[in-house]
Protein backbone atom coordinates (compact mmCIF):
# COMPACT_ATOMS: atom_id res chain seq x y z
CA UNK A 1 0.00 0.00 0.00
CA UNK A 2 2.80 2.72 -0.27
CA UNK A 3 1.73 3.59 -3.36
CA UNK A 4 -1.33 4.97 -2.35
CA UNK A 5 0.11 7.20 -0.33
CA UNK A 6 1.55 9.12 -2.83
CA UNK A 7 -1.45 10.90 -3.57
CA UNK A 8 -2.05 12.55 -0.12
CA UNK A 9 1.13 14.38 -0.07
CA UNK A 10 0.69 15.49 -4.60
CA UNK A 11 -2.33 16.61 -4.66
CA UNK A 12 -3.77 19.92 -2.29
CA UNK A 13 -6.97 18.93 -0.64
CA UNK A 14 -7.85 22.64 0.59
CA UNK A 15 -7.80 23.37 -3.67
CA UNK A 16 -11.19 21.37 -3.63
CA UNK A 17 -12.90 22.94 -1.27
CA UNK A 18 -14.78 26.75 -1.62
CA UNK A 19 -14.60 29.95 0.19
CA UNK A 20 -13.39 30.34 3.90
CA UNK A 21 -14.36 26.60 4.46
CA UNK A 22 -11.00 25.79 2.96
CA UNK A 23 -9.32 26.18 6.66
CA UNK A 24 -11.35 22.25 7.59
CA UNK A 25 -9.76 21.02 4.54
CA UNK A 26 -7.54 18.47 6.52
CA UNK A 27 -9.57 17.55 9.00
CA UNK A 28 -10.96 13.73 9.28
CA UNK A 29 -14.70 14.74 8.43
CA UNK A 30 -16.67 15.38 5.28
CA UNK A 31 -17.16 18.97 4.40
CA UNK A 32 -20.09 20.81 2.46
CA UNK A 33 -18.85 21.84 -0.69
CA UNK A 34 -22.62 23.51 -1.61
CA UNK A 35 -25.95 22.25 -3.61
CA UNK A 36 -26.25 19.63 -1.19
CA UNK A 37 -22.71 17.71 -1.60
CA UNK A 38 -19.89 16.87 0.66
CA UNK A 39 -16.34 16.36 0.01
CA UNK A 40 -15.86 12.97 1.86
CA UNK A 41 -13.29 12.74 4.88
CA UNK A 42 -9.57 11.99 3.97
CA UNK A 43 -10.02 8.26 5.63
CA UNK A 44 -12.81 7.36 3.42
CA UNK A 45 -11.33 8.68 0.01
CA UNK A 46 -8.41 6.58 1.29
CA UNK A 47 -10.26 3.36 1.92
CA UNK A 48 -12.03 3.50 -1.31
CA UNK A 49 -9.23 4.42 -3.18
CA UNK A 50 -7.46 1.43 -1.73
CA UNK A 51 -10.70 -1.18 -2.18
CA UNK A 52 -10.30 -0.28 -5.80
CA UNK A 53 -7.29 -2.30 -6.21
CA UNK A 54 -5.91 -0.21 -8.90
CA UNK A 55 -2.91 -0.66 -10.97
CA UNK A 56 -0.69 1.68 -12.74
CA UNK A 57 -2.14 0.74 -16.34
CA UNK A 58 -6.00 1.01 -15.33
CA UNK A 59 -8.70 3.37 -16.30
CA UNK A 60 -11.54 4.79 -13.93
CA UNK A 61 -14.69 5.83 -14.52
CA UNK A 62 -16.08 7.95 -11.82
CA UNK A 63 -19.43 9.35 -11.59
CA UNK A 64 -21.18 11.48 -9.55
CA UNK A 65 -17.22 13.11 -8.71
CA UNK A 66 -18.52 16.28 -6.80
CA UNK A 67 -15.89 18.44 -5.83
CA UNK A 68 -13.44 16.06 -8.19
CA UNK A 69 -11.10 15.46 -4.80
CA UNK A 70 -11.65 11.72 -5.52
CA UNK A 71 -10.54 11.96 -9.19
CA UNK A 72 -7.43 13.59 -8.26
CA UNK A 73 -6.45 11.09 -6.12
CA UNK A 74 -7.61 8.38 -8.24
CA UNK A 75 -5.26 9.95 -11.57
CA UNK A 76 -1.77 9.89 -9.34
CA UNK A 77 -2.68 6.33 -8.77
CA UNK A 78 -3.60 5.17 -12.49
CA UNK A 79 -3.54 6.02 -15.97
CA UNK A 80 -7.09 7.91 -17.11
CA UNK A 81 -9.45 9.13 -15.23
CA UNK A 82 -13.02 9.81 -16.45
CA UNK A 83 -15.36 11.93 -14.63
CA UNK A 84 -19.21 12.14 -15.13
CA UNK A 85 -21.93 13.90 -13.51
CA UNK A 86 -25.68 14.69 -13.78
CA UNK A 87 -26.28 18.56 -14.23
CA UNK A 88 -30.33 18.71 -12.51
CA UNK A 89 -30.78 21.75 -14.32
CA UNK A 90 -30.29 20.89 -17.77
CA UNK A 91 -31.20 17.10 -17.52
CA UNK A 92 -27.98 16.00 -18.74
CA UNK A 93 -24.95 13.78 -18.19
CA UNK A 94 -21.55 15.14 -18.50
CA UNK A 95 -17.60 13.23 -18.90
CA UNK A 96 -14.67 14.76 -19.04
CA UNK A 97 -11.03 12.74 -17.92
CA UNK A 98 -8.41 14.35 -15.60
CA UNK A 99 -4.94 13.98 -18.14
Amino acid sequence: MPGLWLPWKTVPRHKFIPGEIYKRAYDNGPVGIGSGQTISQPYIVALMSDLLNTKPTDSILEFGTGSGYQAAILSQMVEQVYRGFFHRTRDKIYLSDTK
